[in-house]
């Protein structure tokens, strides 16, 4: 009996080990990876995604990979027509203006464009609007004339 009982506790910490060792080299769980959204660690067994941000991880939701979908759907909602010819001319012009940019694709180019320009005319609608609204508080408080009184005399 003892003999029976060696021989189950080997073949039990045999297939332990075979185990552990088949899922640490041959299937790991988790990929992670570096790209240009950051650091992504992807679960190979259920296919779920996590973006690292701000010291924690942060699920990558199905609405953030359809980005292209979305893209494509809002550019037939807005009906701007782009002659893709010209643009691909003036983006050429352009990095050859500022050569430091001929190494960006041009797709992350125009997106990195976009974005800096629309935070530029953001800010400054912003704080327009504000120093204007700074004005008339200013002229809100000011003391007006009373008609008809011309002061002390």
């Amino acid at each position: 009996m003892n003999k029976e009982k060696l021989v189950f506790a080997v073949g039990l910490a045999v297939g332990i080990f075979l185990t552990a060792v088949f899922f640490q080299v041959f299937a790991p769980r988790y990929a992670t990876l570096l790209n240009g959204e950051g650091l992504i660690k992807q679960d190979r067994w259920s296919g779920r995604s996590w973006r690292y941000d701000g010291g924690a991880w942060e699920e990558i939701r199905e609405a953030d990979n359809r980005k292209e979908q979305i893209d494509q759907e809002l550019h037939k909602a807005l009906t701007v027509v782009i002659d893709q010819g010209r643009l691909i001319q003036a983006t050429n012009r352009f990095k050859e203006i500022f050569p430091a940019l001929k190494q960006i694709p041009d797709d992350e180019l125009l997106t990195r464009m976009s974005t800096l320009y629309s935070n530029q005319i953001m800010s400054t609608l912003f704080l327009e609007s504000y120093h204007r609204s700074l004005e008339e508080k200013a002229k809100a408080f000011t003391p007006q004339p009373v008609a008809g009184s011309k002061g002390k005399q």
